[in-house]
């Protein structure tokens, strides 16, 4: 990742965690574009943080073979990762405090809201209940 693509992460960054302050969902309209944009920003995120992952392991690698010459270098890469993360973190709650367009983004929204296995419910409920969901939800699409 080069300086260009850095500054470009961070300020996608900054403005995604300026855009999550609390709302209230019944107050927003539904828009479309508000979504797509949120999304838009999201996958920058998402693609800047992929692009320095490489980075990242190639450090630990070279910690984890003796090369202790690297070991700022990768604090440094594994800081940045994680304001990443949590850039892509503050991304997608953007998107969870705006009304959802479409069915598809409330498919979405349950994918991040509900993950398997971490319910009250056995893994057949869950499972039958997310698909039920996804089918409703998509027209029968899923």
């Amino acid at each position: 990742m080069n300086r260009r693509e850095m500054l470009t992460g961070m300020a996608v960054a900054g403005a995604t965690v300026a855009l999550s302050t609390p709302t209230i969902a019944m107050k927003l309209p539904v828009s479309r574009a508000a979504w797509d944009d949120a999304m838009t920003a999201l996958a920058r995120v998402q693609a800047i943080r992929a692009a320095h992952e490489p980075r990242l392991e190639e450090l630990g690698g070279a910690i984890q073979a003796g090369n202790e010459k690297h070991r700022v270098e990768w604090e440094a890469a594994f800081h940045q990762a994680d304001k990443m993360d949590s850039a892509i973190s503050a991304a997608e709650k953007v998107l969870l405090d705006m009304p959802a367009p479409d069915p598809q983004a409330v498919v979405w929204k349950v994918d991040r809201l509900w993950m398997p296995g971490e319910g009250i419910w056995s893994e057949g409920v869950e499972d039958q209940a997310y698909a039920d969901l996804r089918r409703f939800l998509l027209g029968g699409r899923a």
